[in-house]
């Protein structure tokens, strides 16, 4: 058998497995980082503490002709609670 005849198609093999082997590794890491985005953790976000600057959610509330909650601590405030928080 001819070598030179084996040179073109041997470096299209390594050509193709190369492409193969990196589409597999971007896959993985995309999927990886896209799980964990969607994945939260419940006790950090309830650990963590939410400060409203209250001299501009004040302005914005005189604005738009809302009530605004009156806390003995006027620097900060609690945001409101949907139904199903405890």
């Amino acid at each position: 058998m001819n070598y030179k005849k084996m040179v073109y198609p041997s470096i299209l093999i390594v050509i193709i497995i190369v492409i193969i082997v990196a589409a597999l590794l971007a896959t993985k890491f995309l999927t990886a980082n896209i799980n964990s985005s969607f994945n939260t953790n419940e006790s950090v976000l309830k650990a963590e503490v939410i400060k409203i600057d209250m001299e501009g959610y004040k302005l914005t509330a005189k604005k738009l002709g809302i009530q605004y909650p009156v806390t003995p601590d006027e620097s900060t405030a609690e945001p409101p609670r949907s139904e199903g928080q405890q």
